[in-house]
């Protein structure tokens, strides 16, 4: 099994070789575009205020790098634990299905211990025909974490929904905090301030 620094390295080699070849996946109409991709559905981690502000520091700084891309706001900021559901242009929940999905989740947090992330460093993920290209701060989770994580996919999956683990990079023993979408190709500055 690799490592989650292994695994980041791997994404930012094809960050490298996506650069070299202009091969990132771009949407130049974000934010606009989001509403055509639809909703999704997933368990997320909201940032404390502290780490809210931090993150803004970084992204105010990352931005004279390549002020062309499209960076979140802070309230957007978050770190995907889980996807249930990938955007779907036709996926609206109904309270009944969320309340299942709630309950089935819920046991998972029972004697869940002491769950930390710490968010270290930049890397860009290139995209794919169904995802735009992101700037991301790299998430290393905590044992404790990574057992909720787990967990929460195993009752998500026994009940029924299907697994959507990303498994291009390794088993994914890292999190994300996307910071920014790709509206062109990344600027060598911006790959250079990564590297």
């Amino acid at each position: 099994m690799t490592s989650a620094s292994e695994q980041l390295n791997s994404v930012w080699q094809a960050a490298r070789q996506a650069g070299v070849a202009n091969r990132f996946s771009i949407d130049p109409r974000i934010p606009e575009s989001e509403e055509s991709y639809g909703l999704g559905l997933g368990i997320v981690l909201l940032p404390d205020v502290p780490t809210v502000s931090d993150i803004a520091t970084v992204i105010q700084k990352i931005k004279n790098f390549d002020s062309s891309q499209y960076w979140y706001e802070n309230e957007s900021l978050h770190i995907t634990l889980h996807s249930i559901v990938w955007s779907k242009k036709q996926f609206l929940p109904d309270e009944t299905s969320l309340m299942r999905i709630k309950n089935t989740i819920r046991p998972a947090f029972s004697g869940a211990g002491f769950p930390l992330l710490e968010l270290r460093g930049l890397n860009i993920f290139p995209g794919s025909d169904a995802q735009v290209g992101s700037i991301v701060m790299q998430g290393f989770p905590n044992a404790d974490l990574l057992l909720l994580r787990d967990r929460i996919r195993q009752s998500i999956m026994d009940a029924g929904f299907p697994d959507r683990r990303n498994y291009a990079f390794g088993r994914g023993d890292y999190l994300t905090c996307a910071i920014g979408r790709l509206r062109k190709q990344p600027s060598i500055k911006l790959m250079g301030r990564i590297a």
